[in-house]
């Protein structure tokens, strides 16, 4: 449709409006602003308007969930202009035939091959929970493969291990220029990072993983994967050294570890600086923009001894022992200027009653820790937890250092997952007893004891879940008296650029 987008004007100007002249271009322009909701509604006007509006919904990212929406999404496409499935950029497939009552008949799985067949310009696809279809239906891996324009290629998770080789020898065959890979854990039979070394073979120009590790990594074994930037390691139980991942993958960025069942006992302060950072270097990156950890442990576990930019620890346990010194002294080590941080609400904050104080104690030239985001997880029906017990962990972290910038997501579950995440959920995601908790904080009072908790505050955010962000700046008055100003959420954007370019010009 692009190719005749200066014939279609006059149709469209005759069509759709005929007392106004609109160029095609800036009536695309005008859709890309709208909600899919808005553009279903408009497509009823006209021939030109709908093929405008279907082009439109396509480009955007696809989610289809269960055999009922892909029978409606391969009748609807295929009984048209099967053509138009080249606009589909991003597909996630989840939960096809998979435990349904009804399962894809063979004419419906050959509409499905077609379908997929007809998505030349896909760029990312995700398959969740579509083992069953994966399995006895080969032309469908074989259409993935065939995908000209194939970048990413997600499979999270399946059960069967034994349908790993299935999917590798998938990925080897692969046209497109794979760029992000994510596949799940693999049998203990194989290494890894042997298998990954494989498929880097053929697609040299990955640059994103995410792999399950099956068991230690040596890096006297593989050749080191130098695309690589940005890698997730799922594993139970093991966590590597860094100075083994550097050596494995010595351009790396971004380092995720999710290790669920590591110990949980947390080391005095002392032994998370066992070496000068300047020393570490040597066995270590020169720095990472972002380390993303399921718990403190991990951190231990990796010994990582380089500058961190940002770090993302999805949660913080405060029944341990004196986790916010352990907290300390990582931030001391690692220095970040942005901190994530899970904790669950409750009343149990009185083992977290030593202050975060990192702002006086970093190295000449750093600027200490300016973002914070607090992802706090409600409990179920059995929590009570009310205003204070979501504000005082907040402050504790607070007190004595310069954040500038603080944001609260008030959610249900904590995740490696930014707050805008928190607002795709759907109400039956979501039990009753969690929202009626959320919307009964009073979000006022905790800005101000926020505000007051660090005089260097300059703004705060908060998500509630299901209902959006809200956003407060900070004026300071004479008397050290305090005025929150609730803004529009637009100007978050803002203030946390100017942050992020002051700390990188005094960094």
């Amino acid at each position: 449709m692009e190719t005749n987008s200066h014939a279609q004007t006059a149709t469209f100007m005759r069509l759709a409006q005929p007392t106004a002249a609109i160029d095609l271009d800036v009536f695309r322009l005008v859709l890309a602003y709208l909600s899919n909701a808005e553009i279903a509604e408009m497509a009823c006007a006209s021939r030109v308007v709908h093929e405008e509006a279907s082009r439109e919904l396509l480009r955007r990212p696809l989610c289809i969930s269960n055999n009922t929406g892909l029978r409606s999404f391969c009748l609807s496409m295929l009984s048209g202009h099967p053509s138009r499935l080249a606009y589909v950029k991003r597909l996630k497939l989840q939960h096809i035939d998979y435990g349904s009552t009804e399962p894809l008949t063979p004419d419906e799985k050959d509409s499905f091959v077609k379908v997929l067949r007809y998505c030349t310009g896909l760029r990312e696809i995700t398959l969740l929970c579509c083992e069953n279809i994966i399995r006895n239906e080969p032309r469908l891996l074989d259409a993935i493969s065939s995908l000209p324009n194939l970048s990413c290629f997600s499979l999270p998770f399946y059960s069967d291990m034994s349908f790993s080789q299935v999917v590798y020898d998938t990925i080897r065959k692969m046209r497109g220029p794979l760029r992000v890979l994510n596949v799940p854990t693999i049998s203990q039979q194989a290494s890894s990072m042997k298998i990954l070394q494989s498929l880097i073979k053929v697609h040299e120009g990955i640059e994103k993983v995410q792999i399950g590790l099956s068991g230690p990594v040596s890096p006297t074994q593989v050749t080191p994967y130098t695309s690589i930037r940005i890698l997730r390691l799922d594993s139970v139980s093991y966590v590597p050294p860094a100075r083994d991942l550097y050596r494995l993958f010595p351009n790396l960025r971004e380092l995720t570890m999710n290790a669920c069942a590591v110990d949980t006992w947390i080391p005095p302060s002392a032994m998370w600086l066992r070496l000068p950072v300047d020393q570490a270097r040597k066995h270590s990156w020169q720095s990472l923009e972002v380390l993303r950890v399921s718990s403190l442990p991990v951190i231990h576990r990796l010994d990582l001894q380089c500058r961190v930019h940002s770090l993302d620890i999805s949660h913080l346990d405060i029944h341990q022992q004196a986790p916010l010194d352990a907290l300390i002294a990582i931030i001391r080590c690692l220095r970040p200027q942005r901190l994530a941080l899970g904790v669950d609400c409750g009343p149990n904050v009185e083992s977290l009653r030593t202050p975060l104080c990192v702002a006086n104690e970093a190295s000449p030239g750093f600027t200490g820790l300016r973002n914070v985001l607090v992802k706090i997880r409600l409990g179920e029906s059995d929590c009570t937890c009310g205003t204070d017990c979501v504000v005082d962990p907040i402050v504790l972290l607070l007190e004595s250092s310069q954040v500038e910038y603080v944001h609260v997501a008030l959610t249900n579950r904590i995740l490696f997952e930014e707050p805008d995440e928190l607002l795709d959920l759907r109400p039956s995601e979501v039990s009753p007893h969690t929202v009626e908790l959320a919307r009964g904080i009073d979000l006022d009072a905790a800005v101000r004891a926020i505000a007051e908790a660090c005089p260097s505050v300059r703004m705060v955010a908060i998500t509630v879940i299901l209902d959006g962000l809200s956003v407060w700046i900070i004026e300071r008055l004479p008397g050290e008296e305090i005025r929150p100003v609730k803004v529009d959420p637009s100007y978050q954007r803002q203030l946390l650029a100017q942050t992020t370019g002051r700390c990188l010009h005094e960094d």
